[in-house]
């Protein structure tokens, strides 16, 4: 195969032919044409299936398929194309997603139905949205039994997120995103972006089943595995006015690539070349830790904060298990490649980020520096671990399965209590109604001091109210507090205890003797290891440390003289080498 110039860019012309003839294509450029036909070219079953699928009898079609139209073995060309995709996707006439041929265990009918289902549901949201603006649309025959209704979502939950690998993958996001025409190819149905777009609520997914009976309500979501479905979609949909690099990073982390590299080159056509500059060249001369240690800088450092720097990256769980993450990537890296068995929560924990502010009053003026080896920052350092708690271990996103926090949370209380050497009460049940003092402090500690209202749609800080249905909850187990709300705050975080009596909310690998420190350039604390003996020359005047992960500190999240006994002028600031 020639090589491209560089302003140059391969596409697909599908010849005609009838359904059993060999698919004969060629290969052009907008100089000059390369004939593929009679010469041996291997793709894989799916691209053939759909190249058949797409194939007409009369007259030949022009397409762009990646694994054709670029030289999969000139890494040079494919760092030139990768670059070019976001331009590709945006200005193609029309995307097709194939979601593969129809399972042989699902009948056509109960295919079409599927699809039939989405579009219904999108004309149902439609009218309800809108106060009925326009006619309500006809019940689907097939709606009539519940029996072929569940057949229906048999068969749509084999195109799914639960089984279509299509979904799963990373170069799909911008096949989704990008084109402002899109197509869902099945077998010999499609289904077009703009027919199910109205079905997906920004607000939630299960908000457009509202219509339903809740029969048909838990068929679709336990067989047809709806919610994950219209949830996915609705992240495309965001995503089509526009992400930050943070929350593309967020939603798309851990999607497959056979090259890990991919991981984030796959999501740099997102986003306009400077947004990432360091990703956005899709250097594949570059090993796997390079790629993402550039791109955690370059989340570093875009948006408003391109000058001085904004340490939120660091609150997406980079540390990992050994078995799970990256051999040999700088524990403070994004490891886009995998994420954390244990993770806490990443959206949670981005959205909180913003209404702290523990480094309110440190100057920001020395913004974090790569080194080549490490991350060289300057921080505050507040106190050190002495007292361990259990950690909350949970696995995976729903909330309604994971264990009860509340005897966790009680054992908690009991080293709370120890190390405060108050005679207060282990098994809570005479902590006063009104939560004030050491219960508030507590309270706040378990609610993150932030809750949401949906009446109003915002995050605010916990009222006294809401501390007393902590203590509801810790009293009885039961409550207008529910055991999920906690569950989420306090997932895979484990307790812990300062030297000075400060208490917090860690990374489950926190031990004792970790450090808690401020950092000029991070809204949160963050917890660091001492790594020993000074590996870095001495004119960088840094000191080594591990980083453990982002915690919660009660006292200090909102500025390290919230409590009005420090003033941050007089607090030592030094500069940390973190690896």
């Amino acid at each position: 195969m020639e090589a491209l110039a560089d302003s140059e860019f391969r596409h697909l012309i599908l010849l005609p032919g009838n359904r059993n003839d060999p698919l004969c294509c060629d290969l052009r450029t907008n100089t000059f044409e390369i004939e593929v036909a009679g010469k041996p070219l291997t793709i894989t079953k799916s691209l053939e299936i759909i190249l058949l699928r797409l194939r007409s009898s009369s007259h030949s079609r022009a397409l762009w398929v990646d694994q054709m139209c670029i030289d999969q073995t000139n890494e040079t060309e494919k760092s030139a194309q990768v670059q070019k995709m976001r331009s590709i996707y945006s200005n193609c006439t029309r995307a097709l997603v194939w979601l593969g041929e129809i399972d042989d265990q699902i009948r056509r009918e109960e295919a079409e139905n599927a699809f039939t289902f989405l579009e219904y549901v999108a004309a149902n949201f439609v009218n309800t949205s809108e106060g009925l603006r326009r006619p309500i649309p006809q019940r689907p025959k097939f709606m009539e039994s519940m029996e072929s209704f569940k057949a229906a979502m048999r068969a749509l939950n084999t195109i799914g997120v639960n089984q279509c690998s299509w979904w799963h993958r990373v170069w799909t996001v911008q096949e989704a995103i990008l084109p402002s025409d899109l197509i869902f190819v099945w077998g010999p149905f499609s289904l077009s972006w703009d027919a199910i777009c109205p079905a997906i609520s920004n607000k939630g997914s299960i908000e457009a089943l509202n219509f339903m009976t809740q029969e048909e309500y838990t068929t679709a979501i336990g067989i047809g595995g709806v919610h994950r479905l219209l949830t996915h979609l609705a992240w495309v949909k965001c995503a089509k006015k526009g992400l930050t690099p943070m929350r593309s990073s967020i939603l798309w982390r851990n999607r497959a690539a056979t090259d890990p590299r991919d991981s984030v080159y796959a999501l740099t056509g997102l986003h306009t070349a400077n947004t990432l500059p360091r990703s956005s060249k899709c250097d594949y001369s570059l090993d796997m830790n390079q790629v993402f240690v550039n791109f955690t800088l370059d989340l570093i450092y875009s948006g408003k904060h391109a000058k001085s720097g904004d340490l939120c990256p660091l609150i997406l769980d980079p540390w990992q298990e050994d078995t799970e993450g990256t051999p040999a990537l700088p524990r403070w890296t994004v490891d886009m490649r995998s994420s954390p068995a244990y993770d806490t929560n990443p959206w949670r924990s981005y959205r909180h980020y913003r209404f702290y502010k523990a480094n309110k009053g440190l100057p920001i003026t020395d913004r974090p520096e790569y080194t080549g080896e490490s991350l060289r920052v300057p921080g505050v350092l507040v106190d050190a671990v002495e007292v361990l708690g259990d950690g909350y271990v949970c696995r995976g996103d729903n909330a309604s399965l994971f264990p009860s926090p509340r005897e966790t949370i009680i054992s908690w209380w009991k080293l709370y209590s120890h190390k405060k050497n108050q005679h207060l009460p282990f098994d809570l049940s005479d902590i006063p109604p009104t939560s004030c003092g050491v219960y508030g402090e507590f309270c706040s500690l378990l609610l993150g001091d932030l809750l949401y209202f949906s009446k109003i749609e915002r995050w605010l800080r916990t009222n006294i109210e809401e501390m007393r249905k902590v203590v509801c909850y810790l009293r009885t187990g039961e409550g207008d507090l529910t055991r999920e709300q906690l569950g989420l705050q306090l997932k895979n975080r484990r307790f812990f205890i300062t030297r000075e009596g400060l208490i917090g909310l860690g990374h489950l690998e926190t031990t004792p003797g970790d450090e808690v420190w401020v950092l000029n350039h991070g809204r949160v604390p963050f917890t660091l290891r001492a790594r020993g003996s000074p590996t870095t020359p001495s004119e960088k005047k840094g000191e080594d440390y591990i980083f453990v992960g982002h915690c919660y500190v009660q006292g200090i999240m909102h500025g390290l003289a919230a409590d009005g006994e420090r003033d941050v002028t007089d607090l030592e600031q030094r500069i940390l080498c973190l690896y």
